[in-house]
């Protein structure tokens, strides 16, 4: 995982961030189901 619980992580946006004018980052919708299913399913080790 690349942040923390609570963390405001820009990784996911940071193109969106720094004003990138058509940016390509991660939605946050596609960021919250992937964290969802790993909720569901468990890590993978």
């Amino acid at each position: 995982m690349v942040c923390a619980p609570d963390e405001n992580c820009v990784l996911w946006d940071l193109d969106k961030q720094v004003g990138v004018k058509h940016p390509w980052g991660v939605p946050a919708e596609r960021v919250s189901a992937v964290l969802a299913r790993i909720d569901q399913d468990g890590a993978p080790s």
